[in-house]
């Protein structure tokens, strides 16, 4: 039975390394090494992320107590304190070949750790944060929140979390972009699986 050759979750396309490489003067074919592409590209994305100023200085501000990335006015207390991570992924083709593609974490500093991998899309990632959010802040875990103050901000603290994934998620795909062999696109693909692709403009 045939299938694609790649499966990607979270990138925005898919980006292909070659397992193996012609040596430019013998013209002998090398495997390449699996851990040392995995490793490089992880190290990366996390120098892109560490670069981009503007997601690290709202990140510096994710205390809710004085947010004033959203609102001076917001209150007093800790509402969450938020982390993300990216995790890469090197997923091998199923002929030939990996592709890459990443994984992000949002730690919301209650302990609860929730995956984009696990939900169909990012906005029921949100989604879940928010229900979480609002329970700290309804039910006196939140020190100074109440559910008032908490519906009244509800819509920008949404939209921060956004921001912030979205900025995660353009620098890991800068990288996964920048250092794949090829970007490929899907022309066709067939009712038993099988995919054809070519390389993207």
């Amino acid at each position: 039975m045939a299938t694609c050759n790649f499966y990607t979750k979270n990138a925005d396309g898919i980006y292909a390394i070659r397992s193996r490489y012609e040596d430019e003067d013998s013209g002998e074919m090398f495997e390449r090494d699996f851990y040392e592409i995995r490793d490089f590209i992880q190290d990366s994305i996390e120098f892109e992320i560490s670069s981009n100023e503007e997601f690290n200085r709202d990140m510096d501000m994710r205390n809710i107590c004085d947010f004033d990335v959203i609102d001076n006015t917001f209150g007093n207390g800790n509402l969450f304190r938020a982390e993300i991570e990216i995790t890469l992924g090197i997923r091998s083709g199923y002929y030939d070949g990996y592709n890459l593609d990443f994984d992000l974490t949002f730690n919301d500093g209650w302990g609860e750790r929730k995956k984009l991998s696990d939900y169909d899309c990012q906005e029921g990632l949100i989604a879940d944060i928010m229900d979480d959010i609002e329970y700290y802040a309804t039910n006196d875990l939140a020190k100074g929140w109440n559910k008032g103050l908490f519906n009244s901000h509800k819509a920008n603290i949404s939209k921060w979390i956004e921001k912030q994934i979205d900025m995660a998620r353009e620098s890991a795909n800068n990288v996964c972009r920048s250092l794949c062999d090829d970007k490929l696109c899907v022309v066709a693909r067939f009712s038993n699986g099988e995919t054809i692709y070519e390389k993207c403009e």
